[in-house]
């Protein structure tokens, strides 16, 4: 029941994998409880007779035991003395936290019954798969945590696999560092390059994830270029990030721009990118964009003496048809479109206004004119269904229900006026009709 009411509690608030010792003045108990999503990795296992529980399955193995297997969503045990019992307390959709099994997992750890080492060679395997081209002459990893998806990349594309990038001792995580200045500085002590696997070498780069871009830009790219590398093609097995972690949130937008999609989409409204052209002919740019929508097409003649580097960019608003003379064009101003005309025989917020008003206004007269013959309980009561039925005569006719074409047909706001005021003479007259009723019984 408390494992329960704690479920409930935090239902859409939090994610959890929890453990517990509980003191009922006998004997201590071990309470494991996690979210119904099993969005946090929590795992079992009975090693030499006790039960234990953990966030990863490699701590098991340190201990001389296997796995028995993983929670599930809002599964909760509870072990003493006398045995254990498991059970699942709220049964929903389970969604673990993929990004375990991409980079926070310890690789010899299982992620929903696959280990995680052979879930990132198969990220990269399938990249491969579906980027079948590469220049690259070797494959690196950018330790540790892309050691994964380069074994399937190198395996993928039948090329080399070096460890030509080396975590040095010193390293530290930076990128739990708050300061820019702060990862950029330490970025650059993170790794070491072996020059003679890297010099002149086109290299194929694995990594998990980016997320800032501060320990690929700053740290391992420029170490292998710097080691004598001529080209480096970075695989990267995660989809862009573009929005910070929960913890990140409390510092506003500098966290947002911080995140590498981020800073290399646009600034200022204008994005930028670059191509290599490695062969003289023809190439013709067109781009799609949000809000630009879509962009003029750019030829470009590529003449055999040289390759040059064409930089383009792409305007929020783009030009309505292409021109053979870019500079002095215009960008055209957005028209504000006018609002449409209110059709004829329908009804506004101010018509609603003025038939809300008159309805009280109507049922308190009536209310007032019934009381002074001293019958209080038939005035409210007649007052009241006077307000209802001004009321539903507005929303009959608002709702285009049948007929009310016709009385809309009044022009201007005595149509409302009439409409309201005759919905109200039928609410007072249905409060009449009650009276007799309950004065011939």
């Amino acid at each position: 029941a408390a494992g329960e009411r704690l479920i409930d509690k935090l239902l859409g608030r939090a994610t959890f994998a929890l453990t517990a010792l509980v003191h009922d003045g006998k004997e201590v108990y071990l309470i494991a409880l996690n979210d119904p999503k099993a969005f946090e990795p929590l795992c079992h296992a009975f090693i030499n007779g006790t039960f234990v529980v953990s966030s990863e399955s490699c701590s098991h193995r340190r201990l001389n035991g296997f796995t028995e297997r993983e929670y599930d969503g809002a599964e909760m045990t509870i072990c003493s003395s006398q045995g254990h019992e498991t059970r699942r307390l709220r049964r929903e959709t389970m969604m673990p936290d993929i990004f375990q099994g991409v980079y926070f997992g310890n690789v010899a750890s299982m992620f929903r019954e696959k280990e995680i080492f052979q879930l990132r060679r198969e990220l990269g395997l399938e990249l491969t798969d579906r980027y079948e081209s590469s220049r690259a002459d070797v494959v690196i990893p950018n330790p540790e945590s892309g050691w994964g998806v380069t074994v399937g990349i190198a395996e993928g594309l039948e090329k080399d696999l070096f460890p030509a990038l080396i975590k040095l001792p010193q390293a530290v995580r930076t990128f739990q560092e708050g300061e820019q200045a702060t990862r950029n500085q330490e970025v650059g002590l993170k790794f070491g390059g072996i020059d003679s696997l890297l010099k002149g070498r086109n290299v194929a780069m694995g990594d998990d994830s980016i997320v800032r871009g501060s320990v690929s830009e700053g740290g391992s790219i420029w170490v292998v270029y710097n080691a004598g590398a001529s080209f480096i093609e970075f695989w990267i097995s995660y989809g862009p990030m573009f929005f910070p972690s929960f913890k990140e949130w409390h510092r506003g937008p500098e966290c947002l721009n911080e995140l590498a999609v981020q800073r290399e989409s646009t600034q200022d409204g204008i994005a930028r990118t670059t191509f290599l052209i490695e062969e003289s002919g023809t190439i013709v740019i067109h781009a799609r964009s949000d809000p630009a929508i879509e962009s003029n097409f750019l030829q470009f003649d590529i003449p055999p003496e040289g390759v040059p580097t064409i930089e383009f960019v792409i305007t929020q608003f783009p030009t309505e048809t292409a021109t053979d003379e870019p500079d002095g064009t215009e960008t055209p101003v957005p028209l504000e479109t006018p609002n449409p005309p209110v059709p004829p025989g329908s009804t506004g917020l101010l018509d609603w206004l003025i038939a809300t008003g008159l309805s009280i206004v109507i049922g308190v007269a009536i209310y007032w004119f019934t009381t002074t013959f001293g019958l209080l309980r038939w005035g409210l009561r007649s007052g009241l269904l006077a307000i209802i039925g001004g009321i539903l005569a507005y929303m009959y006719i608002a709702m285009s229900l049948p007929g009310s074409e016709q009385l809309l047909g009044i022009p201007g706001a005595w149509g409302i006026l009439a409409i309201t005021v005759l919905g109200a003479a039928i609410g007072w007259g249905a409060s009449y009709g009650w009276q007799k009723i309950q004065e011939l019984r």
